[in-house]
């Protein structure tokens, strides 16, 4: 059973009230069960062909690892790591202008969903719309159809800086300059890195000379057979949380304390609950997130071949990890796994707008990354 916790519990000061862990930056031997991958054998797959795509791509490269990126949103295609495709990304030019699964967005001026595309701020009602097929849900932010500039010298193979201004729409009428930065690394244990890495920053500077609502949020997806060959009912994850959040059926959480309960799972060594997937529809928020002693939030994602250290920044009220199993997508659904770090919970515009406050010129980031490690 799981119990209601009061949504006071909640808080900023959630990463300091949580279990210490017992390790000093990560629970890796024992999420990963203290012993080698089984044995497995694949053959390597070629990185994403960027001429499937009509608009403007570019390749990072660092060792054996490569990740292609879209103008388009700035989504990340491709991260390919030794012949290994881990980030699940649109196929081609006609996924990616379907926009189905939303996959790898960039999420900002806010992240997941917006009740019924309504909000007030400061007093005055703004309307969202629709969405093409009608629904009402405003949809993981204002990226998705932008095109994104590149503005870094191009000098480093192994990183990029995109940029554009959005907002200045029905619905969201002020400015907001957005930067994204994305960094691959190839294996480099000695400088920490045990396993491949995919970094991505995200900034969001308000050009209003009013104080705007601004959430940020990722919603990259990962190739179950990345790390198994049992397919994504034998995955389970490790999450640095100490609550659940009840949704209804449009993805939106209930009211007040009723949105919360508290993550009565089997737990890790380390704290950490213990989420398996076989037989679960997923797509579920868990809040009040914990730190390990660096300051950084570590969910894993584990299977027989190898792991996931997904991390994102220290946590404000009501941050949130999400995963969604894929079932409800129109096409590979339960091949992949959406992990997704968020500065703020879903529906934030209309529950915690004093949270969502960005004063004029003040910039808010959002730093995380993925290993792949096998």
């Amino acid at each position: 059973m799981h119990k209601e916790v009061s949504s006071d519990s909640i808080s900023e000061s959630s990463a300091q009230n949580a279990p210490e862990p017992s390790c000093k930056t990560s629970c890796i031997d024992d999420v990963a069960g203290s012993k080698a991958p089984e044995a497995f054998s694949r053959p390597a797959q070629a990185p994403l062909d960027s001429s499937l795509f009509t608009g403007t791509t570019w390749r990072l490269n660092a060792g054996e690892a490569s990740a292609l990126i879209a103008a388009r949103g700035a989504v990340v295609l491709d991260w390919n790591c030794a012949g290994v495709p881990v980030i699940d990304g649109y196929s081609d030019q006609a996924d990616m202008e379907s926009g189905a699964g939303c996959r790898c967005a960039v999420m900002a001026p806010w992240s997941n969903r917006i009740q019924n595309a309504r909000y007030t701020w400061m007093g005055q009602e703004y309307d969202l719309g629709p969405a093409p097929d009608g629904s009402r849900e405003a949809n993981h932010g204002l990226m998705l159809n932008t095109d994104f500039e590149r503005i870094d010298d191009g000098q480093d193979p192994a990183s990029l800086t995109l940029h554009t201004v959005t907002g200045g729409v029905e619905g969201y009428p002020w400015p907001i300059d957005v930067r994204v930065t994305y960094r691959i690394h190839e294996k480099a244990p000695e400088q920490g890195y045990q396993g491949y890495r995919l970094e991505l920053e995200i900034n969001a500077r308000n050009l209003a000379d009013v104080t705007v609502p601004v959430g940020l949020g990722w919603h990259p997806y990962f190739h179950a057979n990345a790390i198994t060959d049992q397919g994504l009912d034998s995955l389970y994850m490790e999450l640095p949380a100490k609550t659940e959040v009840v949704s209804d059926d449009m993805l939106i959480p209930l009211e007040g304390s009723q949105a919360f309960k508290e993550a009565d799972y089997a737990h890790s060594q380390c704290g950490r609950i213990i989420v398996e997937l076989k037989g679960w529809e997923v797509d579920t928020s868990w809040t009040d997130l914990w730190t390990d002693k660096d300051g950084l939030i570590r969910s894993y994602v584990v299977g027989s071949q190898g792991h996931l250290v997904l991390t994102q920044d220290t946590p404000v009220a009501h941050s949130v990890v999400h995963a969604f199993t894929g079932d409800t997508l129109p096409t590979r659904k339960r091949q992949s796994l959406a992990l997704e770090p968020c500065w703020a919970m879903t529906n934030a515009f209309k529950r915690i707008p004093q949270v969502m406050e960005l004063e004029p010129g003040q910039t808010r980031s959002l730093h995380t990354s993925v290993d792949y490690v096998s």
